[in-house]
C-alpha cells in the first residue's frame, strides 16, 4: 500500500510539472543562432522548460516556413532566439539549467537588462489525515525576475538595493527615465512598468 502511494505522489509531481510546461503554440517570425554560430530564420514558437527525471532545460519549436514541418532545436544546441522584436539567449550556468532561456529586455548600454522566468517548486497538502504533503514544479508565467550584467554570462540578480544603481545605469540613454527611477516613481516592485515606460514614454494609468 505505502509502495502505491509513493507511487502517486511521484506522478503528481510529474503531471503538475508537465501541466505547467506552457508552449507558446503561435508561431511568429524569427530565427535562432546554433553553438557553431549558424543562423536560420523562418518562423517560431517557444517550449517553457519542462522539468523531467533528467532535469533537463526547454526547447523552441523551428520551420523554415508555415507548409514545412517543424522540429525541436534543444537549448543544449542553440545560443540564441528570436521572436519578432524579442530576443532570448541562452545561459549557461547551472543556476539557470531548468530554464535556460533569458528574455533581453533593454540592450542600448554596456549594463543589459534581462528578464527570467524561474522554474520554481511549491509544497502542497501534509498534516490532513496522515497525508503526506506533495511537491509541484513548473514555470508561473506571472512571475519575473531581473537581471543585469554585460552579457548572459555574467548576470547579476536586480534587488530592492541595487535598483536605483543599477537601472539608472542601465537606462542612462533616457535622462527622464533616470529622472523617474531617482523620484521613486519606479520601485523595485514595478520594473515591468519602468521598462514600458522607458521604451514607450508613456506612464501607467495608475502613476498618471
Amino acid at each position: 500500500m505505502r509502495t502505491i502511494f509513493l507511487l502517486l505522489c511521484i506522478l503528481s509531481v510529474t503531471v503538475s510539472a508537465h501541466a505547467q510546461s506552457k508552449r507558446f503554440d503561435k508561431w511568429v517570425p524569427g530565427s535562432f543562432t546554433d553553438t557553431a554560430n549558424r543562423t536560420r530564420s523562418g518562423l517560431i514558437s517557444w517550449t517553457l522548460a519542462d522539468q523531467n527525471m533528467f532535469g533537463k532545460g526547454g526547447c523552441i519549436s523551428y520551420k523554415e516556413n508555415k507548409d514545412a514541418d517543424f522540429v525541436y532545436i534543444s537549448t543544449e544546441w542553440m545560443k540564441s532566439f528570436t521572436m519578432e522584436a524579442d530576443t532570448f539567449v541562452v545561459v549557461k550556468d547551472k543556476t539557470f539549467k531548468l530554464n535556460p532561456i533569458i528574455k533581453v529586455v533593454v540592450n542600448n548600454n554596456p549594463e543589459k537588462l534581462y528578464s527570467y522566468l524561474p522554474y520554481t517548486s511549491s509544497v502542497h497538502g501534509g498534516n490532513i489525515n496522515g497525508m503526506l504533503p506533495y511537491y509541484r514544479s513548473g514555470i508561473d508565467l506571472n512571475y519575473s525576475v531581473f537581471y543585469y550584467g554585460p552579457d548572459c554570462e555574467h548576470l547579476t540578480r536586480i534587488t530592492k538595493d541595487n535598483f536605483v544603481e543599477m537601472l539608472s545605469k542601465i537606462m542612462a540613454d533616457k535622462p527622464e527615465t533616470v529622472t523617474r527611477i531617482s523620484d521613486k516613481t519606479f520601485d523595485y516592485k514595478h520594473i515591468g512598468n519602468l521598462v514600458k515606460y522607458y521604451k514607450t514614454g508613456e506612464l501607467p494609468k495608475n502613476l498618471k
